[in-house]
């Protein structure tokens, strides 16, 4: 039978019946995210019992302890960056009766050894697909993963490629290489100050945030409201709801207004408004407009 997690609920009931053992530890979940947020992946994951499955971030060990329910604790495989947190979800996820393969790896590298796997999900976000996990899925399996900001679905088809959608929750894990997380950037002292009419709390809203991030340059890294290029040393700290404070060469806010107005004529597009497309030649985000105007951002 085919478990559904529809609800924060759910999933804790499921959590609870993966294994007494698991709540005994005290363990931690095994991301910051929502409960619910991991409902809907494990949902949209959709694992049936005997497919093999790859999940990455192992963490605390709970989402394991779940998919060992759904497809059979044989047929999971799970890695983590870090030896301490693999080594105490193997500890707990074997009290709870569940003898799944738990290693320590670099999740980008995926798992080549069990390959094929019908189904692979990440608990980590990636600027893109790591062609690992593309190459090691199988045709007409599924990916969930934090894809760009948002977390994306796709199936792997017969070509090599995946395609597929973003889910409408957003991203709330850290990145697979803590590296990838932005610094805050250093205030320049020279820096020059402009009124701006955008409040930078418009980074808040997760779908803006998405259609921003794919509009900005690559380099362009994002802590809090604070924007950084670290490719030409430019800034921009917003200071309130409308003075900018401006470093470098470049006007980065700009960059955010234009977005935002794009944003706005386009009827504030959310992330599951967007396909997703990954290959070994390229990775991209699409959307088509009302009007059949379908633009694409490589990723």
């Amino acid at each position: 039978m085919v478990t559904v997690l529809h609800s924060d609920d759910q999933l804790l009931r499921a959590r609870a019946d993966a294994g007494p053992a698991l709540e005994r530890s005290g363990a931690a979940p095994s991301s910051a995210a929502l409960p619910s947020l991991l409902a809907d992946m494990l949902d949209a994951l959709d694992v049936r019992p005997g497919d093999r499955v790859l999940e990455i971030g192992t963490g605390a060990g709970d989402l394991t302890a779940l998919l060992c329910r759904l497809a059979g604790a044989a047929h999971v495989t799970t890695l983590d960056r870090s030896d301490r947190l693999a080594a105490a979800a193997r500890t707990r996820l074997y009290e709870a009766g569940f003898e799944s393969t738990v290693l320590r790896a670099d999740g980008a590298d995926g798992h080549p050894a069990a390959a094929p796997y019908d189904r692979i999900i990440a608990t980590c976000g990636v600027p893109r697909l790591p062609l690992a996990w593309l190459d090691q899925c199988a045709p007409g399996g599924l990916i969930v993963a934090p894809v760009a900001g948002a977390v994306a679905r796709l199936t792997k088809r017969h070509d090599g490629r995946a395609a597929g959608r973003f889910l409408p929750r957003p991203d709330a894990f850290p990145p697979l290489h803590p590296a990838e997380a932005a610094e805050p950037a250093p205030l320049d002292p020279q820096a020059r100050r402009r009124v701006t009419e955008l409040d930078a709390r418009v980074l808040d809203h997760p779908g803006f945030a998405f259609w921003a991030g794919l509009r900005l340059a690559p380099t362009v890294t994002r802590s809090g409201h604070t924007l950084h290029d670290p490719a030409d040393g430019s800034t921009a700290h917003p200071e309130g709801p409308s003075t900018v404070a401006l470093g470098g060469p470049r006007d980065l806010w700009r960059l955010v207004e234009a977005a935002h107005r794009n944003w706005l004529v386009h009827n504030r597009p959310r992330p599951e408004w967007f396909a997703v497309e990954a290959g070994p030649e390229a990775q991209y985000a699409a959307y088509t407009a009302p009007n059949g105007t379908t633009t694409r951002w490589t990723l």
